[in-house]
């Protein structure tokens, strides 16, 4: 077998060029590790997630390293990003939803002692990237999942389907009432004069 180093730069290789079958021979042959990671430390899974947008091989790729047992919420070294946040930053929602579903953090914060870097969700890298589509994907798991800080929201949108509702209900009693046939006969003589009597 390869030394480690080796091995895992082919795994990261073959992850970026979206090359699935590739990825299937260096795991089943066990010339590399699920979780191995190259001299910059990068994962094949975090890399994958990086171009599934660009190349949607990766996609698939991605879901061939979850499916191997690779760890969704494993970091990066140097900047603590997850797959999850380079998903995010990509803005690529098919695989921020895989992802979630084989048990990645939503609420996973970068862990990197960098200065500005320090702290950083994967939703506020997608809306730093001008990834509008991906940020409501997330701000929806956010939601669902209860994360702290978006329950206020849930009832925001409650008080407002309330006001809806009754919005809706006045403009029904008002169109029945429009409707309801008057217990008044009118009529008009000459001069335009209007009387009214109970029928």
């Amino acid at each position: 077998a390869p030394p480690a180093g080796v091995a895992g730069a082919s795994l990261q290789m073959a992850a970026q060029m979206g090359d699935v079958d590739r990825v299937r021979e260096l795991l089943d042959g066990g010339l590399a590790l699920v979780d191995a990671t190259d001299d910059n430390g990068a994962t094949a899974l975090r890399i994958a997630a990086r171009y599934g947008r660009k190349k949607h091989e990766c996609r698939q790729v991605t879901e061939l390293l979850l499916e191997k047992g690779a760890s969704p919420d494993l970091a990066d070294p140097t900047y603590g990003l997850t797959a999850f946040h380079w998903a995010a930053c990509s803005g690529d929602i098919p695989t921020l939803e895989l992802l979630r579903e084989k048990g990645a953090d939503v609420q996973c914060v970068s862990k990197s002692a960098l200065g500005e870097r320090l702290g950083k969700s994967a939703l506020q890298y997608a809306q730093h990237s001008k990834n509008a589509n991906a940020a409501n994907a997330i701000e929806r798991m956010l939601r669902e999942d209860g994360a702290p800080g978006f329950e206020a929201e849930e009832e925001e949108e409650d008080e407002d389907e309330l006001a809806n509702l009754d919005a809706d209900v006045d403009a029904d009693y008002e169109d029945g009432a429009a409707a309801t046939e008057s217990p008044w006969e009118t009529a008009e003589d000459e001069e335009g004069n209007t009387y009214y009597w109970n029928v």
